[in-house]
């Protein structure tokens, strides 16, 4: 069990200091503005989306909205194999954190966003079909379905 500072954590001194971008920093902002959030956070292959299914599972689909920053890897259907294999998913600047924001504003202010994954055979995002559009639930917890 991590033990927390009693010291409360500045976002702003935190994007400061680099221990993460200004989008995050925005990302969170904007998270935290909501009633509820539970960020799970950990290494590749670590359990995050086993974790987030069972709280999802354990709270109800109908009060419960998982956002996987998975979904926000940036589109490499462009880019030559060569640099398609060069991808490394661990690093912030694999994502499209920019589109993670709007999409945030988005659910925050009541209008729907599509429900993306991320296809790594063609290094690109979609929305699979019959896939429902997600809306911001602002009674309940929030966080995507993927």
């Amino acid at each position: 069990i991590r033990k927390f500072a009693k010291k409360r954590f500045d976002l702003g001194a935190l994007a400061a200091n680099g221990a993460m971008s200004a989008q995050v920093q925005r990302i969170l902002e904007i998270a935290s503005r909501c009633r509820l959030n539970v960020v799970i956070s950990g290494g590749t292959g670590s359990g995050k989306t086993s974790l987030a299914v069972k709280i999802r599972d354990r709270v109800g689909e109908d009060r419960c909205l998982l956002i996987a920053q998975d979904s926000y890897y940036k589109d490499g259907s462009t880019l030559s194999p060569a640099a398609q294999a060069a991808i490394n998913y661990d690093h912030p600047d694999a994502f499209d954190n920019s589109l993670l924001v709007q999409d945030l504003r988005d659910l925050k202010s009541g209008r729907p966003v599509p429900c993306l994954t991320y296809d790594h055979a063609s290094y690109s995002r979609r929305v699979p079909p019959q896939t429902p559009i997600r809306k911001y639930i602002r009674s309940s917890i929030t966080s995507q379905n993927t």
